[in-house]
C-alpha cells in the first residue's frame, strides 16, 4: 500500500530489506515500524537513527496465569526473554513496565532463551508472557491456554497514550536529504490513513507481500488490525521517547537523560507540517 504513495512522492528505486543493524550502517534509509523502547536504547547507544513520526499505539499484550491480575503482582514471578540486554527489545519493554509499578528488574526470575515461543507460557514454564498481538492469537486459541491478558498496550493507560512503534530513518540520510525525508514521511502517513480506512485491504496486501511470517494468516492479521487505532495526528513521538526513557533511566538501562534522548533521537518538523497539510 505504501509503495504507491512512495512512487507518487517521486521515489523510483524501492528496495526492501530486513531492518536491524542495516539501518544504522546506512544500508537502508527508513524503517516504518520500530518499537519505541528499542529506539530509546538505540539512541542512548549513539546509533545513527532519528524518529520522523509514529506508527501506532499497541501491538503487544501480557498474558498471565490465574491469580495474577496486574503488573503489581509480578514481583517474584518468572519471565522469559531472549537475553537480558538492550539488544533484546522485549527485555527493555519488560523493564519499562516493571519499573512503572515500582518493581526492580532484579525482583523477578528471568529465563534467557533466544528461541523462546508461546510454549513457554502454555506449558507452564513461566508465569507471564509478553507477546506480539499476532502471536497472541496462538495463545488465545490454544485449548491449554492457562491464563488471560492482563495488559494490552493498545488499550490500557498509560501505554495506550503513547506510540508502541515509531517511524525511523537513518539520521545521516535524513540530514543529507531533508526533502526526501519529508516526502517519505508523507508517504507513510498517507498509507497509514488509507490502511485505517480499509483494514481488510491493508491486511491482504501485507499477506501478499509476505511482510509477516508464514504462520500469520490473513484472518490472524485482520483480527489484530481491527482492534488497533492509528492516531498519528494526536500522539507525540517525542513524548513517547520521554515516557520510555524515564522508566529505563529508573532501571539504569540508559545513561543519557530523557531530554537528551528526545533531542538526539527526534526530528518531528515534517510530521508537524503534515498534521496541517494532510486532512483527516
Amino acid at each position: 500500500m505504501v509503495d504507491e504513495f512512495l512512487k507518487d512522492e517521486g521515489f523510483t528505486d524501492l528496495q526492501r530489506a530486513k531492518p536491524g543493524s542495516a539501518l544504522v550502517k546506512g544500508e537502508i534509509d527508513c524503517v516504518p515500524s520500530a518499537y519505541a523502547n528499542f529506539v530509546t536504547t538505540a539512541v542512548d547507544a549513539g546509533q545513527s537513527l532519528v524518529v520522523l513520526g509514529g506508527s501506532h499505539p499497541g501491538c503487544v499484550q501480557i498474558w498471565a496465569r490465574t491469580g495474577i491480575s496486574g503488573l503489581k503482582d509480578l514481583r517474584g514471578k518468572t519471565i522469559v526473554v531472549g537475553s537480558r540486554t538492550n539488544d533484546d527489545g522485549f527485555y527493555s519493554l519488560w523493564v519499562s513496565m516493571l519499573t512503572s509499578v515500582g518493581i526492580d528488574p532484579n525482583e523477578v526470575k528471568w529465563i534467557e532463551d533466544e528461541n523462546y515461543t508461546t510454549a513457554y507460557f502454555v506449558d507452564g514454564r513461566v508465569d507471564v508472557f509478553l507477546s506480539t498481538a499476532t502471536a497472541s492469537y496462538f495463545i488465545k486459541t490454544n485449548p491449554k491456554n492457562p491464563g488471560r491478558v492482563i495488559l494490552d498496550n493498545g488499550m490500557d493507560k498509560p501505554w495506550s497514550q503513547n506510540y508502541c512503534c515509531l517511524f525511523i530513518a537513518n539520521r545521516d540520510w535524513a540530514q543529507r536529504y531533508p526533502v526526501a525525508a519529508k516526502r517519505v514521511t508523507r508517504a507513510f502517513m498517507r498509507a497509514t490513513d488509507l490502511a485505517a480506512k480499509d483494514l481488510a485491504a491493508a491486511a491482504r496486501i501485507a499477506i501478499d507481500k509476505k511482510i509477516f511470517p508464514a504462520v500469520v494468516t490473513y484472518d490472524i492479521l485482520y483480527d489484530f488490525l481491527k482492534d488497533m487505532t492509528y492516531p498519528w495526528r494526536d500522539l507525540d513521538a517525542d513524548e513517547t521517547l520521554r515516557f520510555y526513557a524515564l522508566r529505563m533511566a529508573d532501571a539504569k538501562l540508559i545513561k543519557k537523560t530523557p531530554q537528551q534522548i528526545v533531542t538526539e533521537g527526534t526530528n518531528l518538523t515534517y510530521l508537524k507540517q503534515l498534521r496541517k497539510e494532510l486532512k483527516a
